[in-house]
């Protein structure tokens, strides 16, 4: 039974590894997903870059606001 369960578990991270980073077509060519959910080259690098602008709030508020950011930014 542990021989079963090593191996089963032994498939699925090959499986996972194969699958997350080869690309696939089906209709149109998809990127491999390892790659893209990468957090140091993927699309998560681009989303830390957003700036802040506080300025276009300023012609719609009637009294004064205050806003508190946590260290990310939310």
């Amino acid at each position: 039974m542990k021989f079963l369960k090593l191996g089963t578990s032994g498939l699925l991270t090959i499986a996972l590894l194969f699958f997350l980073n080869n690309s696939w077509n089906f209709g149109s060519p998809i990127p491999p997903l390892g790659k893209f959910l990468d957090p140091f080259q993927g699309f998560w690098t681009n989303s830390a870059t957003a700036k802040i602008n506080n300025e276009a709030l300023d012609a719609q508020l009637t009294s004064e606001v205050k806003i508190i950011y946590d260290s990310a930014l939310v």
